[in-house]
């Protein structure tokens, strides 16, 4: 009988370490509905997504908020509208586009809402048809595009709004974005503009004569991104100075034709790119990070099975994937969670370069909640114990505890299961030995 105990009692165990190593994509909500098109945190617990409907002359969408990092997703808002689109400034204040959505996808009606109580209620800021895209830089000023190329502008949180551009094309999938009440970018037709006039005029920074369908647009101060499609291509533009001059790379291509792909990045050199081919298969659904600013991207494990459309990541490694499927009358909304940027936690080698003497690295981030990144170098082989204590002296968990070859690592601790504090971390390797501190937060 004893023995049978620790057979199962070490099966559990190989279990739970299985469980932790691997689960780097934890699913956390699968309802119901239709696909979530965008995702948005303010901190690491506060979040909100919305959910599109395709196929049907009369689209349901869903509204959906957390409080608890995405463990629960509280349905806020649901009917026959699509919600393609919302910001959040911080906590309590945000903009949600709401729509009619039809089988070419071309908005026959749609009104800009807002919140200042976090999404509790929503009041009808401005009404119009075919709203395509919107942003405010603050909680004064606002901008949002139109049918056929108009621009309206705000200065007052949305009370009022004044056009400041007529029809100039046909432009249905255009795209804006402001870095600040005064220099913004319009995306439209292969064409990416910027103003430094509030919006009032506007310069071509970018000219192609191939036909690119532009995504999403995101800036991390001079550096900027807009992720494109051009046939069965996924491509990302790339600002180094406000956006004043693009560069292009081409990130994947495949026989099948993209619809849907997003860029996310999570600091001016980390992060991640998603494609997939259309809203009602798995197949070529891939999930790429960049560390270099995008001038190269690796293609990241997931298990993410349905059309990926959205992304958010709170730190490089803390972030949500949203998607879903669309088919007919039904459907189903889906998010992701990793803790651990894509990779499964644990031990990663992070280069083959030999580093020159041990040393052990201020983990990142700190405090954290719940994961935190160790960095530490080998330059010989070693038997090597990376160790957590308690502030007590206590040892509470066991990071490393075998041999190891020369080079430089990072070990990803998932502090889920222990409780806020102060910590310490000691290396040792070889006559080396070095701790540290650091704080969890929950």
């Amino acid at each position: 009988m004893m023995k049978i105990f620790f057979v199962g009692l070490l099966i559990f165990l190989l279990l739970m370490n299985c469980n932790r190593t691997f689960s780097q994509w934890v699913l956390q909500l699968n309802s119901d509905g239709r696909p979530v098109v965008k995702i948005q945190f303010i901190g690491q617990q506060t979040g909100w997504a919305s959910s599109v409907g395709y196929q049907t002359f009369v689209s349901v969408g869903n509204f959906y908020k957390t409080t608890n990092g995405g463990e629960n997703w509280s349905k806020i808002l649901d009917g026959y509208e699509s919600f393609p689109d919302f910001q959040f400034l911080n906590s309590n204040t945000g903009w949600l586009l709401s729509t009619i959505v039809s089988t070419d996808y071309i908005t026959s009606s749609s009104k800009l809402r807002k919140t200042t109580n976090g999404g509790n209620n929503w009041q009808d800021n401005i009404l119009l048809n075919e709203i395509t895209s919107f942003h405010f830089p603050d909680q004064d000023y606002g901008y949002l595009t139109s049918n056929h190329g108009k621009i309206y502008k705000t200065v007052n949180g949305g009370i009022n709004w004044q056009q400041i551009r007529d029809s100039v094309d046909n432009s249905f999938r255009n795209k804006i974005y402001f870095l600040d009440s005064i220099n913004g970018f319009l995306v439209e037709n292969s064409n990416i503009k910027k103003t430094t006039d509030s919006g009032y005029n506007w310069n071509i920074v970018f000219n192609s004569s191939d036909y690119f369908i532009f995504s999403n647009i995101q800036f991390i101060l001079n550096n900027g991104w807009i992720s494109a499609l051009k046939g069965n291509k996924s491509y990302l533009f790339r600002t180094t100075n406000y956006g004043n001059s693009w560069d292009t790379s081409l990130i994947y291509q495949n026989s099948e034709v993209y619809i849907n792909n997003y860029v996310f990045m999570t600091s001016d050199s980390t992060g991640y790119y998603t494609v997939s081919n259309d809203h009602f298969s798995s197949v070529n659904n891939l999930i790429f990070r960049t560390t270099n600013k995008g001038i190269s991207w690796i293609n990241i494990p997931n298990l993410f099975h349905d059309p990926v459309k959205s992304s958010f990541f709170i730190t490089d490694s803390i972030g949500w994937l949203g998607g879903g499927l669309s088919v007919n009358t039904y459907g189903r909304s889906a998010i992701f969670k990793t803790t651990s940027g894509g990779y499964p936690l644990g031990l990663i080698t992070n280069s083959n370069n030999i580093p020159t003497s041990y040393s052990l690295s201020q983990n990142f981030p700190n405090p954290f909640n719940p994961v935190t990144s160790i960095n530490f170098d080998i330059p010989n082989s070693s038997y090597t114990n990376l160790i957590v204590f308690d502030q007590i002296g206590r040892e509470v968990d066991i990071l490393v505890n075998k041999q190891l070859s020369s080079g430089s690592y990072k070990f990803e601790w998932d502090a889920a299961d222990f409780p806020s504090g102060i910590y310490f971390y000691k290396l040792q390797a070889g006559d080396f030995v070095e701790t540290k501190k650091m704080v969890l937060i929950k």
